[in-house]
């Protein structure tokens, strides 16, 4: 059932935070790995105390909350003069609200620098949504003892999933 949810909640936090680049699933570790790009390269300062705030926040929620979870990391890289943040995150705990505070914090944090996806069509999404849960929860559900990788994208406001 974990698989189930860990692909529903991929898809969903994928395509409900216009500021997620791209969204890995893996479900033989049964991981989320959740990318997000800002444009140029930020300061090291800036992210050392971006993720130590952000370890902080979730660690008190976690306590709040009462979750246990097994992996929880932020870190943050530079490539090809953007600035990657990675959130990773094992999936039988996470809920949407612990990626909403996530989110919450980067545009705090880095909201001019963000790179977003500029589409607005709420309903088409919404429709998406559906069509590729339902498509690939399908495909998953005929081949159940072959745990599958999922990894979506976005690129000039088209979302690409792929069944790894």
């Amino acid at each position: 059932m974990a698989e189930k949810s860990g692909l529903d909640m991929s898809i969903s936090v994928f395509v409900h935070y216009r500021e997620l680049n791209s969204v890995k699933y893996e479900a033989a570790e049964g991981r989320l790995k959740i990318e997000v790009a800002l444009r140029g390269l930020v300061d090291e300062k800036v992210l050392t105390e971006f993720v130590d705030k952000t370890k902080n926040s979730l660690y008190l929620y976690y306590n709040l909350s009462q979750v246990k979870p097994v992996l929880s990391d932020v870190e943050y890289t530079t490539q090809a003069g953007i600035t990657l943040i990675r959130f990773y995150r094992d999936i039988n705990s996470l809920s949407e609200s612990e990626v909403d505070l996530f989110v919450i914090m980067l545009r705090d944090s880095f909201s001019s620098l963000l790179i977003i996806d500029d589409t607005n069509d709420v309903d088409s999404e919404e429709r998406y949504t559906r069509e590729i849960k339902r498509n690939l929860l399908h495909n998953h559900k005929s081949d159940i003892t072959n745990p599958k990788n999922f990894f979506g994208y976005r690129d000039h406001g088209t979302m690409f999933v792929f069944d790894k």
